[in-house]
């Protein structure tokens, strides 16, 4: 048995740009948990065997030169300590660019570089008496050759472990695009017929694991979106040739979280902040909230009402708003004046109601708040 400590996905150096004045912070966060995931591995008492990166260690494939350091430096205290790593490029961080950082195999001391552009011969190494063979590739528009997932386990006594970056079609939503060859599109059945005691995935974010855990995706070590919410894990694989246990260790240090409120069920906007106000109680400060507004407004600029008095209690705060102000009280009661304002609404409503495109429903709604928010600020 090996243990193994399989991440994949950590995207150093996301702009994650969405964020505004947060995104620095939480690049460093993402920095954060590269290093403490290397230092889990460092840890006797832990017992970890070997490292894999299956793909998209970085957000690019020419990374800045100080995210370049840190990685060197952690994998060569890896490489003292006798841990290998063995690691196969992704799509963002891709092998293919004449550039990319993967080409000076200098910058990964110790690091088994499985750059191959379809599976075949694979890397033996010995770990504690066993032999552990390492099968990775990547993708070459000239040379990689669909299907990607027809390869077979050598007939060698010891691990078998392979180690892609690409896309399980089974999980792909039905009528929904293939994805293209360079996502390396791969069929659960057909990597379970391989033969291989372990197969390390990256590309999908979130944890999945299929043929009693010998096919795993470990997913993010921190959430890079709001796709991503919930609880982030480190995982360990214990892998013999007989079975595969998964450790899954909670290690995000903030999460992301998306609540869909419908403000229809709260009488006024009070007892909607109150109810958002307990959502603040817990671990805020540690919380990346996108809140889906839904239903009849009870304020016209609700959104931003909510900001304003909450965005500094979050790390931070998102508020997508999808109420309906057409039928709110506010709007009807002036729909019933005299003058430029009831006369804007009454025309909007009637753009409203006389459209059969739904985009254009959305439109009509937007600029009914819009412009009756600045009307109301004149008057």
């Amino acid at each position: 048995m090996v243990r193994v400590l399989h991440i994949a996905d950590v995207h150093l150096g996301a702009s994650l740009s969405f964020l505004g004045d947060k995104a620095r912070e939480r690049q460093k966060d993402l920095e954060d948990a590269f290093v403490r995931a290397i230092e889990f591995a460092l840890t006797p008492e832990h017992r970890i065997d070997l490292v894999i990166i299956a793909g998209d260690l970085f957000e690019s494939q020419n990374p800045s030169h100080h995210l370049l350091q840190l990685v060197k430096s952690k994998f060569s205290l890896l490489h003292e300590t006798g841990i290998p790593v063995a690691l196969v490029p992704g799509t963002h961080d891709s092998y293919a660019y004449a550039t990319s950082v993967y080409h000076n195999e200098e910058n990964f001391p110790g690091v088994i570089l499985l750059h191959s552009p379809n599976i075949g011969e694979p890397v033996e190494i010995n770990i504690r008496g066993v032999s552990v063979y390492l099968y990775g590739m990547v993708w070459d528009r000239y040379e990689s050759t669909p299907p990607f997932d027809i390869f077979k386990r050598q007939d060698k006594q010891g691990i078998h472990i392979a180690i892609i970056h690409g896309s399980i079609i089974e999980k792909i939503p039905q009528h929904a695009e293939t994805p293209p060859p360079e996502y390396l599109p791969l069929s659960y059945h057909r990597l379970l017929e391989s033969g291989m005691h372990y197969i390390a995935l990256g590309h999908y974010h979130n944890f999945d694991s299929f043929g009693n855990n010998r096919i795993v995706y470990p997913g993010t070590l921190e959430g890079l979106d709001f796709t991503e919410s919930g609880e982030r894990y480190l995982v360990i694989a214990e892998v013999s040739e007989d079975r595969v246990n998964i450790e899954r260790h909670k290690f995000n240090r903030r999460t992301l979280r998306e609540i869909s409120i419908d403000v229809t069920e709260f009488e006024t906007m009070d007892a909607l902040e109150k109810y958002i106000e307990r959502l603040a109680e817990n671990d805020a400060r540690n919380t990346l909230l996108r809140l889906r507004l839904t239903g009849i407004a009870p304020e016209l600029n609700i959104d931003e009402l909510i900001r304003e008095r909450f965005a500094d209690r979050f790390f931070y705060l998102d508020v997508v708003d999808k109420t309906d102000i057409l039928h709110s009280e506010t709007v009807n009661k002036i729909a019933t004046e005299p003058g430029v304002r009831g006369e804007f609404v009454r025309l909007l409503k009637e753009k409203i109601n006389a459209s059969a495109d739904t985009e254009q429903k959305s439109l009509y709604q937007w600029a009914l708040k819009i412009g009756l928010t600045e009307l109301m600020k004149k008057s």
